[in-house]
């Protein structure tokens, strides 16, 4: 499916346009733009080549229409000729003077819709002259995150003298994001259609998609996980905290917590552990990188992430635990929000960056950072499509820190041999005690 799928209808108050053509979408490596679609008329016709095409013919017509007048050396035999020469001049200053009569206006009717719905955007075209044009050509286009031209559609139209018409178009978003939307063209064709003139199209309008929160049934989250925590062991400095054992050092656990007798005695730090009745709670770490993958696939992973995310933090937030989400800012900074009933997820989506092809390791530094603090929820979730060894061995140091570990691994369709060694390596975690999950990045609402 392309990123942003365009579904158009048109209604004009004096005319009926032609049926509508989509341009159909072509596989593009990630970070490389579209060029322009070739004449829906004349198949793999570049603009040159139309002309070069269109000159020879009229030469190729004008030939002919001066055999008359080898036999007949009168005026009556130039007329066929001059009368030619004199349409297709008509015809060029035609096209010059609809050119400087045009002119159009463009919005959108909302500025924000969820994933899988529709935005309504009016296109009103202006004809101020006294001709008709029996032929314009509108290209409208959708750019998606990386900036390619997701999905383009074009209608060829006729406009009366005099006219204001107005167009809608109905287009239907597959992912998340901000795109960019707005007429690419706007070419005016004279009555023979021999020439034509494009009517500048500069504009443009930004839509922002918002993610679409999925049913979550069935997370550990909900029982087992919620009343694990409700009697964790955690390292704690409260008063009237029991002393209950001892655990693996953690970067990050206070000094004064370390037992150094028995420390002292092997090849490693240990940290003493307190029992704290603490209520449950849940950090979700969002990770926005992933690896080499087409524009496609990568905006799938990308909507998988984030709807995984706040699905999940809307059903623990009902089951009433205290939950936030925790991601790499645009400056690769930590960043937290928590949801909340009513949220306005357009002000989220400035926030979060867009996808990018790195490594996972600043993210696993951050899991590592945050989730073996003593601030740290009970629950952590991580949603990544990296399941790499290094991912595994941070996800083991939190299971170490008497919390509840879960891993949701993002992968695209077609990634088959990624998804074989996805599998192995959430077999080894779920091994140590860690709840797996393969998402399918590929899902659609």
């Amino acid at each position: 499916m392309a990123p942003a799928n365009a579904t158009t209808s048109a209604t004009s108050s004096r005319s009926t346009p032609a049926a509508w053509k989509a341009i159909p979408k072509r596989k593009l490596p990630f970070g490389k733009k579209r060029s322009v679609q070739p004449d829906a008329a004349t198949p793999g016709a570049t603009p040159r080549r139309r002309i070069v095409l269109r000159t020879l013919v009229c030469l190729a017509l004008l030939a002919v229409l001066c055999i008359p007048a080898v036999f007949v050396n009168t005026i009556l035999g130039y007329l066929p000729a001059l009368f030619f020469i004199l349409l297709v001049a008509l015809c060029l200053a035609y096209c010059r003077i609809c050119r400087r009569c045009f002119s159009f206006d463009e919005f959108a009717r909302a500025e924000s819709c969820v994933r899988g719905e529709s935005v309504d955007v009016r296109l009103r075209i202006r004809n101020s002259s006294i001709l008709f044009v029996p032929r314009v050509d509108v290209d409208f286009a959708i750019h998606d995150l990386f900036g390619n031209t997701s999905s383009s559609t074009r209608a060829s139209i006729a406009v009366n003298p005099k006219a204001d018409q107005d167009f809608s178009f109905s287009l239907s978003f597959g992912h998340i994001g901000q795109f960019s939307i707005g007429l690419e063209k706007l070419v005016i064709h004279d009555p023979l259609g021999l020439f034509e003139a494009q009517v500048p199209a500069d504009s443009a309008c930004t839509i922002t998609v918002t993610p679409r929160l999925r049913e979550v049934d069935d997370m550990p989250l909900s029982d087992t996980a919620a009343k694990q925590v409700s009697d964790a062991l955690r390292p704690s400095t409260l008063p009237g905290s029991d002393y209950c054992g001892v655990r693996d050092y953690v970067p990050g656990d206070p000094m004064k917590l370390i037992h150094w007798k028995l420390s002292a005695r092997g090849d490693t730090y240990y940290t003493k552990l307190y029992e704290e009745q603490s209520e449950p709670s849940l950090d979700i770490f969002l990770d926005l990188t992933a690896p080499e993958y087409d524009a496609e696939p990568l905006m799938d992973l990308y909507d998988a992430a984030i709807e995984t995310a706040l699905s999940l933090e809307a059903y623990a937030h009902e089951k009433g635990l205290e939950t936030r989400v925790i991601f790499l800012n645009m400056q690769g900074e930590a960043e937290q929000f928590s949801l909340v009933r009513g949220s306005d997820f357009r002000n989220l989506m400035t926030r979060i960056p867009r996808i990018s092809v790195a490594s996972s390791e600043p993210f696993e530094l951050l899991v590592r950072q945050h989730a073996t603090t003593l601030r740290a929820a009970d629950n952590i979730a991580v949603c990544s499509a990296h399941c790499t060894s290094g991912m595994a061995e941070t996800l083991a140091q939190v299971r170490n820190t008497q919390r509840n570990a879960l891993m949701f691994a993002l992968a695209p369709i077609g990634a088959s041999a990624n998804t074989k060694a996805i599998k192995q390596s959430l077999n080894t975690l779920r091994q140590a005690g860690i709840f797996c999950f393969l998402v399918d990045a590929g899902g659609r609402p």
